[in-house]
């Protein structure tokens, strides 16, 4: 089977490669044009999908594409492209640059924070999964995340290397990879694969076969539309039969062959040490199109990147594990027991004490989400049997909040918190004037050990329509980033930063379990719920724009009840 995956491949990759010699295929190309729009200019806006059923998806697992990789096969497409930009100036033979490689009329250009290798369609457009009309779209989902989560335990990292770029008749750009084998990488890799892993060994060339193999053994549908032979990444792709002359064309199949020559060189030399690919399998509902951000990230906002992306892991992991009864209980000190739980009022050891959040409010409609996801989740918990009190508590709908820092903690008092409010409050203003409202969207629910149910978020690279100039006066710019950058800039910049205080993680805290006596079948059913809630916030985020902060001089525990000061976010935004 290894040796025909290798012949298949090599035999499809050189079709392809001479599909485009006697020119495009013109319903092809304009098969694909009918999947996007084009505004004023002629750029290519891909086309949401308009589905006949509410439980239709399209879902895909691909892998991920590491930013810095990603940023190289940007400038791949950028010198592919660059021979669509020029054009004969008549009859004095001169060429004259016309426009932006990536910029281009009738050209749709992959835009490198979603680039990846698709592996296989769970649900393809075409080849859609058939409907059950007994369950919700939301269950099919959750039960293939877990699915999917399993198969990727059975796979070391896999890492590929481009072997060709290619201009399909089809109008596609394509840069196409092969796996690599171990003895690419020497014998380091071999000492730390996971034995047990499907592709260790000479398997590691048929990584992605052996994949797509395993997925279609082991998740109720996969399409039959996946890729097959294929391991590619679409840089581009060409919308118009006709826009562009045979001259261009030949121009850049010339440019293909030339880069894929280099990449055959580079092969017989050492190998290329940025050519991994990260096996984290991600697993996408295409239901709208993406718009992100093509600006680069420094080294900390790929710290923080990663940071968050491992605290979200680890969060999941420990939401698995037993409920921390000690943590709970010193946590239901902080609440009054009834019928509803209600926090206690903070008692302060002198007069000018206080504690002070600095949080963004939850627009209405996400709050309102927030606050039915955290009822829903509470009353799976039955009340104590004897007195019918509450064992858990859910944040008011006016208090949805997500925490960015504080400047006096309850664990971590500042010294005279009262007499600075008025100096942290001018800080703060100043502050915002510098920070452009950012867009953020729910990523996962869970209950985290402690009790606490949770929604983690996170923020959305800048979209157009938002109307904000990033400007150099802009602090946010890449606003992927723009929660580490408020919690950066308040650290360097206010009187006193708490020693404990929130730092990677975006979250707003939907609802306590308070209850140390709580059931692990009541548990079960809440982590089981909590599944089902994030398989909805997958196949439809809802995304809110967040524009003002709240300075708010806290009261009671664990609560932002107390006096509040709005702060809008002003950077980048046109006043009238």
């Amino acid at each position: 089977m290894e040796t025909q995956w290798r012949r298949e491949r090599q035999e499809l990759y050189s079709k392809l490669e001479r599909s485009a010699e006697n020119g495009l295929n013109h319903d092809a190309v304009l098969a694909s044009r009918e999947l996007f729009t084009f505004d004023a200019l002629g750029q290519a806006i891909p086309k949401e999908f308009t589905f006949q059923h509410s439980n239709d998806a399209v879902t895909v697992v691909c892998a991920e594409i590491p930013r810095s990789v990603a940023e190289q096969w940007g400038e791949i497409t950028r010198e592919v492209l660059q021979e669509l930009t020029e054009f004969s100036g008549g009859d004095s033979g001169e060429t004259t640059q016309t426009q932006c490689a990536t910029n281009i009329a009738d050209v749709y250009v992959s835009k490198l924070d979603i680039m990846h290798v698709t592996l296989f369609y769970t649900s393809h457009p075409d080849d859609l999964a058939s409907r059950d009309a007994n369950k919700h779209k939301s269950e099919r989902l959750s039960r293939e995340i877990g699915l999917v989560r399993e198969l990727a335990t059975q796979f070391e990292p896999i890492r590929m290397t481009p072997v060709k770029v290619v201009l399909a008749a089809s109008g596609s750009i394509l840069l196409l990879l092969e796996c690599l084998p171990n003895d690419e990488f020497g014998d380091e890799r071999r000492v730390h694969a996971e034995p047990t892993a499907k592709n260790v060994g000479e398997n590691a060339e048929f990584s992605v076969d052996l994949l797509r193999q395993t997925a279609q053994q082991t998740l109720p549908f996969v399409s039959a539309k996946s890729p097959h032979a294929i391991i590619h990444s679409t840089l581009a792709r060409v919308m118009s039969p006709t826009a562009f002359g045979e001259a261009a064309l030949s121009r850049v199949r010339e440019t293909c062959h030339r880069i894929s020559q280099e990449f055959a060189s580079s092969k017989n030399g050492s190998p290329n040490t940025n050519v991994f690919v990260r096996m984290a399998l991600l697993r996408g509902t295409k239901q709208q199109s993406n718009k992100m951000s093509s600006s680069e990230c420094t080294e900390q906002e790929a710290q923080w990147r990663q940071q968050r992306s491992d605290l979200y892991e680890e969060l999941y992991e420990s939401g698995k594990n037993a409920l921390n009864r000690e943590s709970v209980r010193a946590t239901r000190e902080h609440f009054t027991p009834g019928v509803t739980l209600e926090s206690k009022p903070y008692v302060f050891p002198s007069e000018n004490d206080a504690v002070a959040l600095i949080c963004a409010p939850i627009p209405s409609e996400m709050a309102k989400r927030c606050h039915d996801i955290g009822t829903q989740l509470t009353e799976l918990l039955r009340r104590e049997p004897e007195s019918n009190n509450a064992v858990s508590c859910v944040t008011r709908q006016e208090l949805m909040h997500v925490t960015l820092f504080h400047t006096s903690h309850p664990g971590d008092l500042a010294p005279d918190a009262k007499l600075r409010v008025p100096e942290d409050i001018t800080q703060l203003k100043a502050m915002c004037k510098h920070f452009a409202p950012f867009c953020m969207a729910p990523v996962r629910v869970l209950m985290a050990s402690s009790g606490a149910i949770i929604m983690i978020f996170k923020c959305m690279p800048a979209a157009k329509e938002d109307g904000i100039t990033y400007d150099d006066e802009v602090v946010n710019k890449h606003a992927e980033f723009s929660v580490d950058h408020v919690r950066h800039v308040a650290k360097e910049n206010f009187s006193y930063a708490p020693k404990t205080d929130t730092r990677v993680i975006i979250h707003s805290t939907l609802g306590r379990v308070l209850s140390p006596d709580i059931s692990e079948e009541d548990l079960d059913r809440l982590r089981a719920k909590c599944e089902e809630i994030t398989a909805e916030l997958v196949a439809d985020p809802q995304p809110a724009l967040f524009d003002k902060l709240w300075y708010v001089q806290e009261t009671h525990h664990l609560s932002p009840q107390g006096p509040k000061t709005d702060i809008p976010l002003l950077g980048g935004v046109q006043l009238a």
